[in-house]
């Protein structure tokens, strides 16, 4: 009888380890209670026997039951356990009985499940009891086989203790149905018994609604957390849905901030963040959705998720991606923003994550080149005001960045933008707008290029410009000298210049001579020449023009001179031609063009008659135009170039906010097409040069006080067109 005791104290199975035991009886080691030689139970530990002798008494009565049915049976004989004033240990799980006093439950959360164990005894009083099935009444149940190994003699049983044993097994995994669950035992002379066992598998069986909590780790790598998921946890996803939140704690609505985690289609349109999908699923439109929520950087999907086992469920090695800002992420969420998964049934938060981004550097940078020294020195101010003007502008429009303009002296030179060039890489610029003078714009493209940055001239003009194979990554917002030559040349036949009475004086820089030149091929592809001064050059340094001017004064065939100049230097030299008595008809590029030609000349009176060349403005979009107007006396510089200073830190910056996935030439390119800027409508040719809308002709009247102030433009010229009248 003692076997059975012992036999009863720990009942083993495959699906759990540990014993049953009587509530008020404490743990018995089995090494230390069981004498292997004459089979006596010594109880240890207790010094007051009463739960120990109770539990006895109880298998005693059980065994006594047994053989009493047994005396007019050879049958074996087979008996649920009452488990009443038993439980489990051994296992971190807790138990509940059933009502009938035959089953443990207790719920494993992590399979989202109930286990109801029933445990039997078996007894066969003539020989050993070999094996046992279940069979339900509803389902088909499986038989879970022998419990001897039956070819071997003596039998080998799974107990040590003669004829008697025991098992349990999950009545929740019979089936899925309240149904009649019937235990046979069978023996090794060929007999059967039977009990039955009614399951209540609603009220037993099914788990309750509940929301667990899930554990996880997270990483952080170029602006995406992600939020992997922890062992034993296997939810359906259908069940959950996910909320991304900001540091106050408001759930983000600006695109796919919350929703569904699984795939779904729900009233006709296909839902869902999981990326797995695309691979596994079977719906074409919910495939697609899936493949784009794969592609998306974080701008149209900022939480992701990866089901990496691709069970369509929570589990482990599972994980969330939540996209901030970085080399890899677009997204909007920040440092403390919060993401928040919920179960549906009870609204219950299974995950809450404060996202730990690391401090991000959201300036952008860009570059702007000044001439703060050289011949444009004066204009200097104005071109930095309304470059400032947009970085500020860009700035509102664009509350999740902060643009800022890193300006560095161009000076109107090559060798120094260069230098000046360098410096804006240590400085860390995305792009560069500048230079105005074409030198410099030239010089700081060899550098620039090399290092990808692409730049945005707001006044280069020089033809050689034109060639993106030797300039790549440039582009400007004003027409190429190629054009203003046309121009140029049109302006002064018009004007009734003749053969052999121009004379061209120019700067040796790059925009001096290129211009110029150009001038002077197109002048003699007319049909025309040069005067004997023909065309002589200077430095751009230069103050006295006494000896090139006396050269126009010493010919007579000299009655027209036309002057690639900047202000300064054309003011110099239209007071000496004067100054010498020269009276004939002075004509000039854009460089001096517009009334601030007035604050470089001491007789205003001297420019009387004088005609130059300017782009002609579009219509001007915005309110900029108005805003420069407010200040021009304060500002003053070039109205001109101010604007389109303006409008080139404008388009850089549209292009680096709006960049997406494509590069930043390309983003620049699509910015720049038909853009409504302050100077007027600007696109971008294939080569990088603005299209232009042709080159009004104004002329000077001497008297800045004059209904027009001192400046009116009556004529214009266009490619297509040739001169006209306004």
């Amino acid at each position: 009888m003692n076997k059975v005791y012992l036999l009863m104290l720990c009942l083993v199975s495959a699906s759990f380890t540990g014993c049953i035991d009587g509530e008020d009886l404490e743990e018995i080691n089995p090494e230390d209670n069981v004498d292997n030689n004459d089979n006596i139970v010594t109880p240890v530990g207790e010094d007051n026997l009463t739960g120990l002798e109770k539990r006895i008494s109880d298998l005693e009565d059980i065994i006594s039951d047994l053989e009493e049915s047994n005396s007019e049976s050879e049958n074996p004989i087979v008996s649920f356990l009452d488990i009443s004033d038993y439980s489990y240990y051994g296992h971190p799980w807790e138990y509940e009985k059933s009502d009938d006093g035959l089953l443990l439950c207790t719920l494993i959360d992590f399979e989202y499940k109930n286990t109801c164990m029933i445990n039997a005894i078996y007894y066969d009083p003539n020989g050993v009891v070999t094996s046992y099935s279940w069979e339900g009444s509803d389902t088909e149940v499986g038989n879970y086989g022998e419990l001897c190994q039956t070819d071997t003699n003596p039998l080998i049983c799974e107990t040590d203790f003669g004829s008697t044993g025991s098992f349990r097994t999950d009545v929740c995994e019979l089936g899925d149905v309240s149904q009649t669950l019937t235990l046979t035992v069978y023996d090794n002379d060929g007999n059967t018994n039977s009990i039955d066992y009614i399951l209540d598998y609603e009220g037993n069986c099914e788990a309750p609604e509940f929301a667990p909590v899930i554990e996880w780790i997270d990483d952080e790598d170029n602006g995406i957390i992600s939020i992997t998921i922890m062992p034993y946890v296997f939810f359906d996803m259908e069940d959950y849905t996910y909320f991304l939140r900001d540091d106050t704690g408001s759930t983000y609505v600006g695109g796919n901030g919350f929703g569904e985690i699984a795939m779904q289609m729900i009233n006709g349109e296909a839902v869902g963040i999981d990326v797995a999908y695309q691979y596994t699923g079977e719906n074409e439109e919910l495939q697609d959705q899936s493949a784009k929520v794969y592609e998306d950087d974080g701008s149209e999907f900022p939480v992701k998720f990866y089901d990496n086992d691709r069970d369509g469920k929570l589990s482990v090695g599972d994980r969330f991606a939540v996209y901030g800002q970085g080399s890899e992420a677009n997204g909007p969420a920040r440092d403390n923003w919060i993401l928040e998964i919920k179960h549906k049934g009870t609204q219950e938060t299974v995950l809450y994550i404060v996202l730990d981004y690391p401090e991000v550097d959201n300036r952008i940078k860009i570059g702007f080149m000044n001439p703060i020294t050289g011949p444009l020195e004066p204009d200097a101010y104005g071109f930095w005001w309304g470059a400032n003007y947009a970085i500020s502008d860009l700035n509102q429009m664009y509350p999740d960045l902060v643009f800022q303009l890193i300006e560095v002296d161009s000076g109107c030179s090559g060798d120094v933008a260069q230098s000046a060039a360098y410096d804006l890489i240590q400085e860390g610029v995305v792009a560069v707008v500048g230079a105005a003078c074409s030198g410099a714009s030239m010089g700081a493209n060899e550098v620039l290029s090399a290092a990808g940055i692409p730049m945005i001239s707001y006044a280069s003009t020089n033809p050689g410009l034109s060639d993106d194979d030797e300039y790549p990554l440039f582009y400007r917002v004003v027409s190429s000298d190629a054009i203003q030559s046309h121009a140029s040349s049109s302006m002064m036949a018009n004007y009734g210049v003749g053969d052999g009475e121009l004379a061209i004086l120019h700067m040796t820089n790059d925009y001096g001579f290129g211009l110029a030149d150009s001038v002077k091929d197109l002048w003699e592809e007319d049909g025309n020449t040069l005067c004997g001064a023909e065309m002589q050059g200077y430095d751009e340094t230069v103050t006295d023009f006494s000896a090139i001017v006396n050269t126009i004064v010493q010919d007579d065939a000299c009655t027209a001179v036309f002057l690639s100049s900047y202000m300064t230097d054309a003011a110099g030299i239209i007071e000496e031609l004067h100054n010498q008595g020269w009276d004939g008809q002075i004509f000039a590029g854009e460089g001096p063009s517009g009334v601030w030609l007035y604050d470089h000349i001491t007789e205003y009176s001297q420019l009387e008659n004088v005609t130059v060349v300017q782009t002609r403005e579009g219509f001007s979009y915005g309110d900029f135009e108005e805003r420069y107007d407010a200040n021009a006396d304060d500002v003053g510089s070039i109205k001109t170039y101010v604007l389109t200073a303006y409008d080139s830190v404008m388009i850089m910056g549209h292009a680096i906010a709006n960049q997406g996935n494509s590069t930043l030439t390309q983003s620049i390119e699509v910015v720049g097409n038909g853009y409504e800027g302050a100077s007027g409508l600007i696109s971008f040719l294939e080569n990088g040069d603005g299209a232009g809308y042709g080159y009004d002709f104004c002329t000077y009247s001497g008297d800045p006080d004059d209904a027009n102030g001192g400046y009116s433009c009556n004529r214009f010229w266009t490619a297509e067109n040739g001169v006209q009248e306004y």
